[in-house]
C-alpha cells in the first residue's frame, strides 16, 4: 500500500497544473521525492486559528513588556514530541544563572514529571470556548517567548498564532517550521540536538537587551499581517490559481487555432 500510495502521489503531480504546499520542507519533499516539476510547486503559508487582537493593541503589549521575570509559553499536547523536556531544562538553567523565569505550560492535563515553583500547568484549554479561549490569550498577551522545541513538526500552526501575538519564537529548525519562524528575525531556530546552553543565550540576550527582543516581538506581529493570516492565504491562492487559468486558456486558444489551420484546404 505504501508503494501504491507513492505512485498514486507522483501521478498526482504529475497531472497537476500546479501544487501548494504550507511550507518549503513540504514542497521540497514533492520535488525531491516525487519528481513534481519545481515551477509547478508554490508554497503559501497557512494562517493562524485563531481571533487575533488588533494591530493597536498588540503594539500595546510589547510596548508594555517587563522582562523580569522573563515569561515564557508552551502550547502542546504531546510531552516528549513537543520537547516539553528541553523547556524546563533551560528554565533551570537560565533560574541556576541568576534569571528570574515564569514558565507557564498549556495543553496537557497531568505532565509526567513534578513541575518546579516556577512553572505552572493549565491543562487543555478548548479554544472553542469563550472563558478558556479567553485565558489562552491572556498567557499569549503576557508571555515573552513562545518556547516550543519540537522534534518533529509538519507546520505549526500555533506559532502562527504566537505572531499573532507579536511574541517570537523558540523552536527549532524541523519540518515546516522554518517556513514560519524567521531565524533571527521573528525568533530562533535550532536544531532538536542543541545543548540546553544553546536555547538558554538567545533568552538571556532578550534580558539583556530588552530593544532588541521589542523589535524581533514587533517583527513577529508584521509577519503574521504579511504572511500567516488567512486573508494573505486566501490572496496568495488566487494570484496562483489565475495565473494557471490564464495559462490553461492560452494554450487551449493555441491549440483550437492550430487545429483550425490544420482542417483549411490547401
Amino acid at each position: 500500500f505504501v508503494n501504491q500510495g507513492h505512485a498514486l502521489e507522483r501521478d498526482a503531480l504529475a497531472h497537476s497544473a500546479a501544487a501548494i504546499y504550507p511550507s518549503e520542507w513540504a514542497a521540497r519533499s514533492a520535488i525531491d521525492h516525487y519528481g513534481a516539476d519545481p515551477a509547478r510547486v508554490h508554497v503559501v503559508p497557512f494562517g493562524a486559528n485563531v481571533e487575533a487582537p488588533d494591530a493597536g493593541t498588540v503594539a500595546g503589549w510589547i510596548a508594555a513588556r517587563d522582562l523580569s521575570p522573563l515569561r515564557l509559553l508552551f502550547v502542546g499536547r504531546e510531552w516528549e514530541r513537543k520537547g516539553a523536556d528541553t523547556v524546563l531544562a533551560t528554565c533551570s538553567r537560565l533560574h541556576a544563572a541568576g534569571y528570574a523565569v515564569s514558565l507557564d505550560l498549556v495543553g496537557i492535563n497531568q505532565p509526567p514529571v513534578t513541575l518546579p515553583a516556577w512553572a505552572h500547568n493549565h491543562g487543555l484549554l478548548d479554544k472553542r470556548d469563550p472563558d478558556q479561549r479567553a485565558r489562552l490569550q491572556a498567557l499569549y498577551a503576557h508571555a515573552h517567548f513562545f518556547f516550543v522545541p519540537s522534534q518533529a513538526e509538519n507546520y505549526g500552526m500555533a506559532f502562527c498564532e504566537a505572531a499573532a501575538h507579536g511574541l517570537p519564537s523558540l523552536t527549532t529548525n524541523v519540518g515546516g517550521i522554518p517556513t514560519i519562524v524567521r531565524h533571527g528575525k521573528t525568533g530562533y531556530t535550532l536544531s532538536p540536538q542543541a545543548p540546553t546552553s544553546d536555547w538558554a543565550a538567545p533568552l538571556a540576550q532578550a534580558v539583556e537587551n530588552p530593544d532588541a527582543y521589542r523589535a524581533m516581538a514587533r517583527a513577529s506581529r508584521a509577519d503574521y499581517e504579511d504572511r500567516l493570516n488567512w486573508d494573505a492565504f486566501g490572496a496568495r491562492l488566487y494570484e496562483i490559481l489565475e495565473r494557471v487559468i490564464t495559462k490553461v486558456d492560452y494554450q487551449c486558444e493555441n491549440t483550437s487555432d492550430a487545429a483550425s489551420t490544420a482542417s483549411l484546404p490547401h
